[in-house]
């Protein structure tokens, strides 16, 4: 691959993503049933904090909450 096609590629990755980022978590979630991964990575980054802090608040003992956080 020629490096400007690769950069043009990698430009196009950048606007999908930005892309990604302002849709709502059910417009992610139907791109996700769809097959695409990266509707997926966006709900799991937009929600990750909240779910780690939904473990460490229910579970009792924290190193089985930080395993549980890591299994996902």
């Amino acid at each position: 691959m020629c490096p400007r096609a690769h950069y043009a590629e990698s430009l196009h990755s950048i606007d999908e993503s930005a892309d990604y980022l302002r849709k709502t978590d059910t417009s992610l979630m139907l791109h996700y049933s769809a097959g695409v991964l990266q509707a997926f990575e966006t709900l799991y980054n937009r929600h990750k904090g909240g779910l780690y802090r939904h473990f460490i608040r229910h579970i009792s003992e924290p190193s089985l909450a930080e395993y549980l956080y890591q299994y996902i």
